[in-house]
Order: structure tokens, then sequence, then C-alpha cells
């Protein structure tokens, strides 16, 4: 019995769902779909009012076969439509796939891999300006987050904890970044 009457089923799927994210309107929810090392990003359009699915489900990219990417995957979209991944195996990494539409359907234009470490991504999350992209990354015992352009260059850290980071997100305006953190055995929520 469902307690919770506010909750709504959205899409029942087979395989892994990973890297849930709203489009930037809010109007639909784009969703990773792995089917062993094949991944499709999923869109579905969700009514604002009630929270309902509109519809079902449709593929907006399918068949992304790339055999670098394996492990679990997170996925965020810009403002222009442009999808981030972050891929998590032994190390992760952060990539964007830029899309151009013909008719109905997006393809992709350019693969580009925007960091190369041998550290794990705990999570991400583009800018309301579409500009920068945070980050958290992993070490031991300690997170830490990063921000690097969408475009690709050279990451700054903006934290230097000595615990361990568990989400993040930006501000409306883009000025601050809120997120959670384990401090002697306590969560809490810091912004920076």
């Amino acid at each position: 019995e469902n307690k919770n009457k506010s909750e709504n089923k959205i899409i029942r799927e087979i395989n892994g769902i990973s890297g849930i994210t709203w489009s930037p309107v809010g109007d639909a929810l784009y969703y990773l779909l792995t089917e062993g090392m094949t991944h499709s990003i999923k869109k579905i359009k969700i009514d604002p009012m009630n929270g309902k699915p509109i519809g079902d489900s449709y593929d907006v990219l399918s068949g992304l076969s790339l055999p670098q990417w394996g492990g679990r995957l997170g996925l965020d979209i810009s403002n222009s439509g442009d999808f981030i991944f972050t891929e998590r195996q032994a190390h992760s990494n952060i990539w964007s796939l830029i899309t151009d539409q013909k008719q109905d359907s997006l393809y992709v234009v350019e693969e580009k891999k925007l960091t190369n470490g041998t550290y794990d991504i705990e999570a991400l999350e583009i800018s309301p300006n579409g500009e920068q992209i945070a980050y958290i990354i992993t070490t031991g015992s300690r997170s830490n987050i990063y921000t690097i352009p969408i475009t690709g260059g050279e990451s700054k850290q903006i934290t230097y904890l000595k615990s361990y980071c568990t989400n993040l997100a930006w501000s409306l305006d883009g000025n601050k970044i809120v997120f959670g953190v384990i401090e002697d055995g306590n969560n809490h929520l810091k912004i920076v």
C-alpha cells in the first residue's frame, strides 16, 4: 500500500535507469537507460501542475555504444540542450555530447572528454547560466568541489574539506553552491 499519496509513478523500465535530470524548463525528465554496454537517453514529458507523465517515454538519443563508457553514468543537460555525462568505473571523467536536431531526432555532433583523471566523481550539476559544471571529486575519505567550464579547460578547486561531501546544487543566480558534508559523524549543509 502506498502511504505517500503525493508519489507519482512515472515510468517502469526493465533495464537499468540512471542519470535522471529535469529539462532546462522543467517540463520533462531525461534519463539514461542502459542495456549491456548500450545507452539511450530517454525523455518523458511531465505535467507541471500535477507531476504526472504526459504520454510515454521515448528515445532522444539511442544506440550510444561508446566503449569507454561503463560502470555507473550520471547525466545533466545544459540550457542549450547539450548533454553532460559522468562515467564512473575505477576512475571518473566528465563528457559532453554536443547534439543537433534533424526533424524529430537528435544526433551527436561532437563527443568531448572534459576531464581526464583517476578520481571518483560523485556528482555534477550545470550552473544556471550554462557556463560552468560543478562536480565532487572523492579521494579516500575526503571530497571536494571543483568547477570546469562547460566547454572544457582547467578545473578549479572550490572547497578544501577534510571530510566527505555528498551532494551539491547551484543557487538560482549561479553565485553560490550548497553542498552536503559529513563531519564528525553529523550531516551538514554548507554554502560556498
